[in-house]
């Protein structure tokens, strides 16, 4: 802790006592604080402090007062910091606005604003706007306070830095040693101005390979960041970054390696900090801000790796030292998402408070999701605002995370030894990432001192993707893809005698099934020689036991299947209002069933529909024979839905069940491109399963976000009509997003299987999985999900649920035997003899993500 902040804090505290917390010296205090908040990295804690003095000033000065505007500007300033991007530009504005009408174009504080809007254009790549604005700053304050000012120097600095940005070296080397010079003389050569000017010079030497001069300044700057800031600070992280980045280009390894392992601790503890009163999107926008030197480390990693002179010993250090920071990266966001949900709901029951936040944070999140399909007409007609709804959303996520930091940070360690320890002997880890135009296989066993390191080449592994889904969809032998995926590793695995892979992937590898791969040399898929384990995180390994305990008491298998798609409206509101009015009387949305669909009437909706959602009558069939295998089982309750019974928000009033299973239509949306032709029949891997149809305009307005959870989705009772209907009623529209189904209650739930086409595909985001309906039923509890990959086949769909629900519910098969056995069963199922779902297109259609 800073000695400085018990002063401050104790300022504020006499502050508010004796003149109240809406006086101007209470608005200082907390100004102070939040710089010094924001100087030891803990931004969210500087945002809530920087909010609190805007509102304080606000009302006793006014918003057009000159201190007004530095709030703003430093609000500003902080969310660039945190990656909040569409905040900055507005408050940047916002400030110069009332500098330039308060304070006139000649002000220094009016050219702090213009440098401001031009720091935004630089992290946009907009440099020729900015260089015009760095410019007139940096004239103001020549004019205004003279060439040996500190803020001529900042300007000067500014400036440079567009310049290097543009390439035009010579001119950014002379505008920096100027501007060094004179924060030497006005400052002095220990201030954090001085380091930040000797780092910025010792980038124009790197860049003209002048390396020795680059060292010196950086050694420099790095000496002033630990004495002025310590080593806690942000900056210390950024000046070790810098030297090691050096070093490498040098190739001095051994001096490189201690930078970079001491850079990554201090920006996971400034993670940590931050993590847990950050929104979901404000942990995202951090991660993103800080992810360059996670990246300078895996591309060191790498290319140490492919070095024979490293020692194995170095390597394997190097190797836990990755492992441990994809541990806290990989799948972060998720891992925090699942614990909120776990701790609200073990708390709300004695937290009312909690429980009425959690209440209103799902609320609005429905409430938006369902809205975004809307037209502007009926978004004013029901006076529905997108975005504020957003800013809501996020400031009650901040609130939530805020409850429950104390349970957050205090939960088990992730890092190579622990996952080491959780390994049985024959078991193996696999965490697999990308990097640049490298796929990386760390692979963990209990026996091994270190991580073993596998590098395969990305450019041929996103070139083999689509031969692999072409063989898979023709139903044709597949020879290369075992040779490309799978090979080498499967080697290094066969050497070590393991049988079981827990694996974590990673781009391309979210796009097929590993089981499926044919191994030419021994004539087996890779299913028949190892049994894989696919997690969207390694963590899951860690917390193995933890899993285990979590199972829901309930006895609820809760089934949906062949929606009536062109259900009309009226009968949709009906049914939705019966549905409404059972749940706040304590009746369980699966206790209540409306009457059966006519199959006339789903014959009659399958012609002509402009959606191109076709029935399903296979899945009718799918979801009868579940049912009649669970219903004899004495310990389950099995509740059915067919036809206009599946409706979407049936789907999601469905609370913590044992097994929830979907069978219908399910679609990704990732870009338009021509379907793939594959025999006489249309196939698009990333656009609806359906095949080739152009999107109505309402699927077009979830293609338009940039939220990937909102182009994922499962299609329920009446989505043709809503689809097709000009006035839009305040409903539920029948497609449940990705989005719509992270905020379900699952907590416990054993198993989510959503037999459909393609609900296993979603935007693969580096580091995050995919981001589609996998991730969405786990964040809402699932522990277990059963997905597809590729459009599915209704008759070997049947029998591949049917039977893994009788090996697991009846034979008393963990999970994954029983779908293991499943699949076995599938691939070597005979009629007249011949094995007619012997190809991978049949039994591998499915995948199983999560535990046991």
């Amino acid at each position: 802790m800073p000695k400085s902040r018990p002063f401050v804090l104790e300022s504020k505290s006499i502050v508010e006592k004796k003149l109240n917390n809406q006086h101007p010296k209470y608005a200082n205090s907390l100004f102070s604080l939040a710089v010094l908040y924001w100087e030891m990295g803990l931004y969210s804690k500087a945002e809530a402090l920087y909010l609190e003095n805007k509102s304080v000033v606000e009302k006793t000065l006014g918003k057009n007062h000159p201190k007004y505007a530095l709030v703003l500007n430093n609000l500003a300033a902080l969310y660039a910091k945190m990656g909040a991007y569409p905040k900055v530009k507005y408050l940047y504005l916002e400030s110069k606005k009332i500098r330039e009408k308060t304070l006139g174009k000649s002000h220094p504080e009016y050219a702090t604003s213009l440098n401001s809007l031009a720091h935004l254009y630089i992290n946009q790549g907009a440099y020729q706007k900015a260089a015009p604005l760095y410019l007139e700053s940096k004239n103001i304050m020549e004019k205004t306070l003279g060439k040996n000012h500190p803020e001529y120097a900042i300007a000067l600095n500014n400036l440079a830095g567009v310049y290097q940005y543009m390439e035009a070296y010579p001119k950014a080397k002379a505008l920096y040693l100027e501007s060094k010079n004179v924060i030497e003389k006005t400052l002095g050569k220990h201030h954090p101005e001085y380091a930040v000017s000797l780092g910025n010079l010792a980038s124009v030497y790197f860049k003209a390979k002048a390396y020795q001069k680059a060292e010196a300044l950086y050694l420099e700057s790095k000496s002033v960041v630990e004495k002025t800031l310590g080593k806690h600070h942000p900056e210390y992280a950024f000046a070790l970054n810098n030297l090691a980045n050096l070093y490498q280009y040098q190739r001095a390894y051994k001096k490189a390696v201690p930078l970079y392992l001491e850079s990554i601790d201090a920006k996971l503890k400034e993670l940590k900090n931050n993590q847990i009163i950050l929104s979901e999107k404000g942990q995202k926008n951090y991660l993103k801000v800080n992810q360059f030197y996670f990246n300078h480390f895996k591309g060191f990693f790498i290319y140490i790796v492919t070095q024979e002179k490293t020692s194995l010993s170095e390597k394997g250090k190097l190797a836990s030292k990755l492992l441990d920071l994809e541990l806290v990266l990989k799948g972060w966001l998720l891992n925090g998402k699942q614990w909120l949900l776990q701790l609200i709901a073990q708390k709300a029951a004695t937290d009312t408070t909690l429980a009425r936040t959690y209440d209103q944070y799902l609320s609005l999140k429905a409430q938006t999701a369902k809205s975004i399909n809307l037209s502007l007409e009926e978004k004013e007609k029901r006076k529905i605002d997108i975005e504020r709804n957003i800013e809501q959303i996020e400031a009650l996520e901040k609130q939530l995370y805020k409850k429950i930091g104390v349970e957050l940070n205090s939960q088990i360690k992730y890092d190579f030894p622990s996952l080491r320890q959780a390994l049985h002997d024959k078991e193996a880890a696999i965490e697999i990432m990308k990097q640049g135009t490298k796929y990386l296989a760390l692979i963990t066993t209990a026996r091994q001192a270190y991580p073993q390191a596998i590098l395969l080449d990305a450019k041929t592994l996103e070139a083999q993707i689509k031969t692999y889904q072409r063989a898979i969809l023709s139903k044709a032998e597949d020879k290369t893809s075992y040779g490309k995926f799978w090979e080498e590793i499967g080697k290094y695995l066969q050497k070590q005698g393991i049988q079981k892979v827990y694996i974590s992937p990673d781009g391309v590898y979210n796009q097929l099934n590993l089981n499926t791969l044919f191994n030419p040399v021994t004539g087996k898929y890779v299913e028949e020689e190892v049994d894989i384990q696919m997690l969207t995180t390694l963590r899951e390994v860690i917390d193995a036991q933890k899993q285990k305990q979590r199972n829901t008491t309930s006895n609820l298998a809760t089934l949906f299947g062949r929606p009536s798609y062109e259900l009309p409206l009226a009968n949709l509101q009906k049914e939705e209002k019966i549905l409404k009015a059972a749940q706040p009387q304590g009746g369980n949305p699966s206790d209540f069933h409306f009457p059966p669909t006519s199959d006339k009437l789903l014959k009659q909706g399958k012609k002509g529909l402009r959606s191109g959602w076709a029935d399903l009558p296979g899945t009718e069939a799918e979801i009868k024979a579940i049912a009649a295998v669970l219903g004899s089982q004495r310990q389950l309750k099995v509740s059915t839905h067919l036809g206009n019974e599946a409706l979407e928000l049936a789907v999601k009033q469905v609370a913590h069940p044992k097994i929830l299973h979907i069978a219908t239509h399910g679609f990704f949306i990732e870009n338009f491109k021509a379907p793939t032709k594959v025999q006489k029949e249309d196939v698009v891997f990333d656009n609806f399963s359906r095949g080739g149809k152009a999107p109505s305009a309402a699927q077009v307005a979830k293609i338009a976000r940039e939220e990937p959870m909102l182009r994922s989705g499962i299609v329920l009772a009446g989505a043709s009509t809503y689809e097709k209907a000009k006035s839009k009623p305040d409903i539920e529209d029948g497609i449940l997003t990705a989005y719509e189904a992270s905020q379900m209650d699952l907590q416990g739930t054993e198993l989510v299987v959503l037999s459909a086409c393609e609900t296993g595909l979603g935007e693969v985001e580096n580091g995050e999985g995919v981001q589609g309906l996998q991730r969405a039923f786990i964040v809402a509890g699932a522990q277990s999900v059963i997905l597809s990959l590729w459009k599915v086949d209704d008759n070997a769909t049947k029998l591949l649920m049917n039977h893994f629900y009788k090996a697991w519910i009846g034979d008393k098969k963990s999970k994954r035997a029983a779908f293991r056995a499943a699949q076995a069963y599938l691939r070597n199922y005979e009629k007249n003899g011949k094995k007619i779902y012997a190809a991978p297109y049949y039994w591998g259609a499915f995948v199983m993500v999560g535990g046991e």
